[in-house]
């Protein structure tokens, strides 16, 4: 009887070791997949390609202010103006660009239009892509 209980003791013990030592390992395998999706999404986030820019919808009260700014550089640009917008993603670009409605789209360079750039930053939306 002292050696069927015995064996019993062991079998339980044997059990609970087994059980312990498989909830750790899970446990560990858990955190080890959290781990590595949350570094993924961190790398992702900091690695992905973004641009911030800034768009301004033309109205009448803001056109002759726009008009203004690239007579003064002497650009051309379309008559049919309705939206402006400058887009800033570092090292890779910065530019401004025209929408036109029946017309091509006008792309500028910043270099020489610092005051157009300002005016859009001041009075558009900002926004990230």
């Amino acid at each position: 009887m002292d050696n069927d209980n015995n064996e019993e003791i062991i079998k339980t013990k044997g059990k609970m070791y087994a059980i312990t030592t498989l909830s750790i390992i899970s446990i560990i395998i858990l955190f080890f997949v959290i781990g590595l999706y949350f570094i993924k999404s961190i790398c992702n986030d900091f690695f992905k390609y973004k641009e911030n820019y800034y768009s301004l919808d033309i109205t009448n009260n803001n056109k002759e202010q726009i008009i203004s700014f690239l007579k003064a550089k002497e650009i051309d640009y379309c008559e049919s103006l309705y939206k402006i917008e400058y887009v800033y993603s570092f090292p890779h670009q910065e530019k401004i660009t025209i929408y036109c409605k029946n017309e091509q789209n006008v792309n500028l360079y910043t270099d020489n239009n610092s005051e157009l750039v300002e005016y859009i930053k001041y009075t558009g939306k900002f926004g990230e892509r």
